[in-house]
């Protein structure tokens, strides 16, 4: 897959960083795992036809791939972390509890030197 999470939604990413966690190694991870997925069903779909001053024809085609894989824990954050971005779209909240289950595979993404996580803070506000 080609498509990548560029980046997180603020409260995810703020609640990561609170956590102690590098936000740019989860999403590195979440990257990785969606590039391993495969494509599954391709749809494509011709929009609406118009011509210019000059006689010309044109039409745009969009065309949707659906991909598919083994779920796994980067995958099911993903998941997570979608339904927070809808959701922080429609209310804004200041944070969010990262559910349990993605403890342990979080704690590969822990900082441990304070420096590192006053940078993604910093990084954040600006």
């Amino acid at each position: 897959m080609k498509a990548e999470r560029i980046n997180l939604c603020s409260v995810v990413r703020a609640s990561l960083i609170a956590a102690g966690y590098s936000t740019v190694k989860v999403v590195g991870a979440v990257n990785s795992a969606l590039g391993e997925l495969k494509a599954a069903k391709e749809t494509a779909r011709a929009g609406d036809g118009k011509h210019n001053k000059r006689m010309e024809f044109s039409i745009t085609e969009s065309v949707t791939t659906k991909y598919t894989g083994k779920l796994t824990t980067p995958l099911l954050f993903d998941e997570w972390h979608s339904q927070i971005a809808k959701a922080e779209k429609i209310a804004k909240f200041d944070s969010v509890s990262v559910p349990p289950v993605f403890t342990q595979w979080l704690d590969k993404f822990a900082k441990g030197k304070a420096e590192e996580l006053e940078t993604e803070k910093a990084e954040t506000v600006v």
